[in-house]
Protein backbone atom coordinates (compact mmCIF):
# COMPACT_ATOMS: atom_id res chain seq x y z
CA UNK A 1 0.00 0.00 0.00
CA UNK A 2 2.86 2.33 0.78
CA UNK A 3 4.41 1.81 -2.66
CA UNK A 4 1.10 2.67 -4.34
CA UNK A 5 0.64 5.65 -2.02
CA UNK A 6 4.01 7.02 -3.14
CA UNK A 7 3.14 6.52 -6.82
CA UNK A 8 -0.29 8.19 -6.99
CA UNK A 9 -0.15 8.71 -10.78
CA UNK A 10 -0.22 4.95 -11.41
CA UNK A 11 -3.04 2.46 -10.89
CA UNK A 12 -2.42 -0.64 -8.78
CA UNK A 13 -4.53 -3.74 -8.39
CA UNK A 14 -4.59 -6.35 -5.65
CA UNK A 15 -5.84 -9.66 -6.98
CA UNK A 16 -6.60 -12.10 -4.18
CA UNK A 17 -9.22 -14.53 -2.98
CA UNK A 18 -10.32 -14.37 0.62
CA UNK A 19 -10.78 -18.09 1.28
CA UNK A 20 -12.49 -19.63 4.29
CA UNK A 21 -9.15 -21.00 5.52
CA UNK A 22 -7.56 -17.56 5.31
CA UNK A 23 -10.49 -15.99 7.16
CA UNK A 24 -10.09 -18.57 9.93
CA UNK A 25 -6.35 -18.05 10.30
CA UNK A 26 -6.43 -14.25 9.99
CA UNK A 27 -10.04 -13.07 10.29
CA UNK A 28 -9.49 -9.31 9.96
CA UNK A 29 -6.48 -9.24 7.63
CA UNK A 30 -8.33 -8.36 4.42
CA UNK A 31 -10.49 -5.72 6.11
CA UNK A 32 -7.42 -4.02 7.60
CA UNK A 33 -5.54 -4.24 4.32
CA UNK A 34 -8.34 -2.70 2.30
CA UNK A 35 -8.95 0.00 4.91
CA UNK A 36 -5.35 1.18 4.32
CA UNK A 37 -5.52 1.32 0.54
CA UNK A 38 -5.01 4.61 -1.25
CA UNK A 39 -7.42 5.70 -4.03
CA UNK A 40 -5.16 4.33 -6.79
CA UNK A 41 -5.47 0.73 -5.53
CA UNK A 42 -8.30 -1.48 -6.74
CA UNK A 43 -9.17 -4.84 -5.14
CA UNK A 44 -10.29 -7.72 -7.34
CA UNK A 45 -11.41 -10.85 -5.53
CA UNK A 46 -10.14 -13.65 -7.75
CA UNK A 47 -7.21 -15.96 -8.33
CA UNK A 48 -4.82 -14.93 -11.08
CA UNK A 49 -5.32 -18.26 -12.84
CA UNK A 50 -9.03 -17.50 -13.25
CA UNK A 51 -8.43 -13.93 -14.50
CA UNK A 52 -5.45 -14.11 -16.92
CA UNK A 53 -6.58 -10.95 -18.67
CA UNK A 54 -5.53 -8.97 -15.60
CA UNK A 55 -1.93 -10.01 -16.23
CA UNK A 56 -2.18 -9.59 -19.98
CA UNK A 57 -3.33 -5.98 -19.53
CA UNK A 58 -0.66 -5.15 -16.94
CA UNK A 59 2.89 -3.97 -17.44
CA UNK A 60 4.34 -4.67 -13.98
CA UNK A 61 3.79 -7.46 -11.45
CA UNK A 62 4.71 -6.26 -7.98
CA UNK A 63 5.34 -9.35 -5.90
CA UNK A 64 5.84 -8.44 -2.23
CA UNK A 65 6.23 -11.85 -0.59
CA UNK A 66 9.59 -13.10 0.65
CA UNK A 67 8.56 -16.76 0.77
CA UNK A 68 11.09 -19.22 -0.64
CA UNK A 69 10.51 -21.01 -3.91
CA UNK A 70 9.03 -19.97 -7.19
CA UNK A 71 5.56 -18.49 -7.08
CA UNK A 72 3.22 -19.66 -9.84
CA UNK A 73 1.50 -16.29 -10.26
CA UNK A 74 4.85 -14.53 -10.66
CA UNK A 75 5.85 -17.02 -13.37
CA UNK A 76 2.47 -16.50 -15.04
CA UNK A 77 2.99 -12.74 -14.89
CA UNK A 78 6.39 -13.01 -16.53
CA UNK A 79 4.88 -15.28 -19.17
CA UNK A 80 2.18 -12.66 -19.81
CA UNK A 81 4.89 -10.07 -20.42
CA UNK A 82 4.87 -8.29 -17.06
CA UNK A 83 8.06 -6.91 -15.56
CA UNK A 84 8.61 -8.56 -12.17
CA UNK A 85 9.44 -6.33 -9.22
CA UNK A 86 10.20 -8.37 -6.09
CA UNK A 87 12.00 -8.17 -2.74
CA UNK A 88 15.69 -9.14 -2.87
CA UNK A 89 14.86 -12.11 -0.62
CA UNK A 90 12.83 -15.20 -1.52
CA UNK A 91 11.55 -16.88 -4.63
CA UNK A 92 10.69 -13.72 -6.53
CA UNK A 93 14.29 -12.58 -6.50
CA UNK A 94 15.37 -16.06 -7.63
CA UNK A 95 13.04 -15.70 -10.63
CA UNK A 96 14.43 -12.27 -11.51
CA UNK A 97 18.00 -13.61 -11.35
CA UNK A 98 17.20 -16.77 -13.33
CA UNK A 99 15.30 -14.91 -16.06
CA UNK A 100 17.77 -12.05 -16.18
CA UNK A 101 14.93 -9.51 -16.33
CA UNK A 102 12.99 -7.54 -13.77
CA UNK A 103 13.93 -5.75 -10.58
CA UNK A 104 14.54 -6.66 -6.95
CA UNK A 105 14.26 -4.14 -4.12
CA UNK A 106 15.63 -3.97 -0.58
CA UNK A 107 13.27 -1.48 1.08
CA UNK A 108 10.21 0.69 0.38
CA UNK A 109 12.20 3.57 -1.13
CA UNK A 110 14.00 1.14 -3.43
CA UNK A 111 10.70 -0.55 -4.33
CA UNK A 112 9.12 2.77 -5.31
CA UNK A 113 12.12 3.53 -7.52
CA UNK A 114 12.10 0.09 -9.16
CA UNK A 115 8.33 0.10 -9.78
CA UNK A 116 8.63 3.56 -11.36
CA UNK A 117 11.51 2.35 -13.58
CA UNK A 118 9.54 -0.72 -14.63
CA UNK A 119 6.44 1.34 -15.43
CA UNK A 120 8.37 3.93 -17.41
CA UNK A 121 10.54 1.48 -19.36
CA UNK A 122 9.69 0.74 -23.00
CA UNK A 123 7.40 -2.24 -23.53
CA UNK A 124 9.33 -5.51 -23.59
CA UNK A 125 6.44 -7.95 -23.18
CA UNK A 126 7.53 -10.27 -26.01
CA UNK A 127 11.06 -10.55 -24.62
CA UNK A 128 9.68 -11.17 -21.12
CA UNK A 129 7.35 -13.89 -22.38
CA UNK A 130 10.30 -15.60 -24.05
CA UNK A 131 12.37 -15.40 -20.84
CA UNK A 132 9.49 -16.98 -18.90
CA UNK A 133 9.93 -20.22 -20.82
CA UNK A 134 12.65 -21.23 -18.37
CA UNK A 135 9.84 -21.70 -15.82
CA UNK A 136 7.55 -23.69 -18.14
CA UNK A 137 6.20 -27.15 -17.34
CA UNK A 138 7.99 -28.54 -20.41
CA UNK A 139 11.35 -27.19 -19.26
CA UNK A 140 10.77 -28.61 -15.78
CA UNK A 141 9.88 -32.01 -17.26
CA UNK A 142 13.00 -31.95 -19.46
CA UNK A 143 15.16 -31.17 -16.42
CA UNK A 144 13.66 -34.06 -14.46
CA UNK A 145 14.24 -36.42 -17.40
CA UNK A 146 17.91 -35.37 -17.56
CA UNK A 147 18.35 -35.97 -13.85
CA UNK A 148 16.72 -39.40 -14.07
CA UNK A 149 18.83 -40.31 -17.10
CA UNK A 150 22.03 -39.65 -15.14
CA UNK A 151 20.97 -42.00 -12.33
Amino acid sequence: MEIARRLPNYDFMIVAADTAAERLSRPTYLQKLLAERPPNVQYVEARIRSRPELLEESKVYLYTSIEPGINISAAQALGAGCVLVTPIWGGGAEMVRAAGVGYSYSNIDDAVDKVRKALEAPDASEELSEKARIFSAERFEDSIKKIVATL
